[in-house]
C-alpha cells in the first residue's frame, strides 16, 4: 500500500509514517491538494480531531473539504477522532461566560450541531468516528484495503449511526453512572419532555426516583447545571 501523508499534518505525520511503515507499507510525506491521507491514489481521508471538527462546522470548511475530496477520488472519508461529549465538557471552562453559565443549553446545542454535521456529511461522503489516534490510523488502513480490493462500497457501512436520543436523554446519560434505564426512569417519574423540565428538578426530585440514591442525585444535578462529573466531598 502506498500512502501519502499531507505535509500539513505536522502533529501527526511522523507518528503516522512510523505506524504505516512498521506495518510494511510505503509511507511518504507530501503536500496534498485535498485530504490528509491518501492510499494508493484512490482512497482519501480528511482527518479531524474533535476540536477541529467542531470549529470547522461553524465556518463551513468541513463540508467544503469533504466535497472537494468527493470530486477528486472514488473513495472518500472524514475521520473524526475523539469523544464529542468529553470535548464539550472540557471546553466548557473556556466558553461558559459566553453562554451565560448555562451548561445544559451549551451541551445540547453543540451536540445537536455535531450530529447534524454527521447527517449532512452522509449525504455525499462517509464519516468515521474513532476514539483515539492509533485506532484511527488502523481504521483508515483497513478501510483503504477494503476499497482497493473492491470489497467496500463508496458509501461504507462502517460509520456508526447517530443515536436516536434527544437532548434530554443525551444530557442525562452523560452524567456519571447514569444508564439509559435510569434516565428513562427519571423522565417517566417527572414527565420530562424538554431540557427546561429537566432544569427545574432539584436534588430531592432526583432522589424520589427508583434506582437513584443521594450521591447519584447530587451528581446528576451538579452535572446538568455545572458540567461537573462528580460531587466534590
Amino acid at each position: 500500500m502506498n500512502i501519502i501523508i499531507d505535509s500539513r499534518e505536522k502533529g501527526r505525520r511522523e507518528r503516522a509514517s512510523t505506524f504505516y511503515t512498521n506495518k510494511g507499507h510505503n509511507a511518504n510525506v507530501e503536500t496534498l491538494d485535498v485530504g490528509d491521507y491518501l492510499f494508493n491514489d484512490r482512497v482519501v481521508f480528511e482527518y479531524k480531531v474533535m476540536s477541529d471538527f467542531m470549529s470547522s462546522i461553524l465556518n463551513e470548511s468541513l463540508f467544503n473539504e469533504a466535497a472537494n475530496q468527493s470530486l477528486k477520488y472514488p473513495h472518500h472519508y472524514v475521520m473524526i477522532v475523539g469523544d464529542v461529549r468529553q470535548h464539550l465538557k472540557e471546553s466548557w471552562f473556556y466558553v461558559n461566560t459566553r453562554w451565560g453559565n448555562n451548561f445544559p443549553k451549551y451541551f445540547a446545542t453543540n451536540l445537536g450541531k455535531y450530529y447534524g454535521a454527521l447527517r449532512r456529511l452522509r449525504t455525499f461522503t462517509c464519516p468515521i468516528e474513532c476514539d483515539n489516534e492509533e485506532n484511527a490510523f488502523q481504521e483508515m488502513l483497513l478501510q483503504a484495503i477494503k476499497c482497493c480490493d473492491g470489497k467496500s462500497k463508496r458509501y461504507s457501512n462502517v460509520t456508526r449511526q447517530a443515536p436516536s436520543q434527544d437532548a434530554v436523554d443525551v444530557l442525562l446519560t452523560s452524567a456519571k453512572n447514569i444508564s439509559s434505564k435510569k434516565a428513562e426512569a427519571i423522565r417517566k417519574h417527572h414527565t420530562i419532555t424538554t431540557i427546561y423540565d429537566l432544569l427545574d428538578l432539584t436534588v430531592n426530585d432526583f432522589k424520589e426516583v427508583d434506582l437513584i440514591g443521594e450521591k447519584t442525585a447530587n451528581n446528576i444535578y451538579n452535572f446538568i447545571h455545572l458540567g461537573e462529573e462528580e460531587v466534590k466531598e
